[in-house]
């Protein structure tokens, strides 16, 4: 503890209750980073340039979802770029987030035409009858066992 020796009541040389300082502190340290960036290194590849004007998708933060959008400039932090998404929102995003597409986007205004749903054709369909038989009572799985509901459960239905 403490890199020394503590004193006890039994009978010790002073010399060795000195703490003794740590040698090469430096050069382990050093050490240790660069086989640490070796191992990250050979798993990483360089990602390629993105020039302005790229079709691309971009990864949405909250949702996870990759989106489309189009490259309007490099910024100026490292790996980053100055993004337009589908929804007209400029954004900047890391290189890493941002992903070459090789499909054509639509305008937003043509996309939200295109996806929105015509009132008219809404319709609700009616909650069918769920009527629990005897043949429905046992299920067969996909190997072939069959799974059979529990009696104190016959009253109810099961979905």
């Amino acid at each position: 503890m403490f890199n020394r020796r503590l004193r006890t009541k039994l009978p010790i040389s002073n010399k060795l209750l000195n703490p003794e300082l740590f040698k090469d502190v430096n050069i382990k340290l050093l050490r240790r980073q660069q086989t640490q960036k070796h191992y990250y290194d050979r798993s990483s590849k360089i990602l390629t340039e993105l020039k302005p004007g790229d079709k691309i998708v971009v990864q949405n933060v909250k949702t996870k979802i990759w989106e489309p959008a189009v490259v309007l400039s490099k910024a100026k932090t490292p790996r980053s770029y100055k993004i337009k998404t589908l929804y007209g929102r400029v954004l900047v995003r890391n290189r890493k987030f941002l992903r070459l597409s090789k499909v054509n986007h639509k305008s937003y205004n043509d996309s939200v035409l295109d996806t929105l749903p015509d009132v008219t054709q809404i319709v609700s369909t009616p909650p069918q009858n769920v009527m629990s038989t005897d043949s429905q009572t046992s299920i067969s799985t996909r190997s072939g066992r069959n799974i059979n509901r529990p009696n104190h459960l016959k009253d109810y239905v099961c979905y």
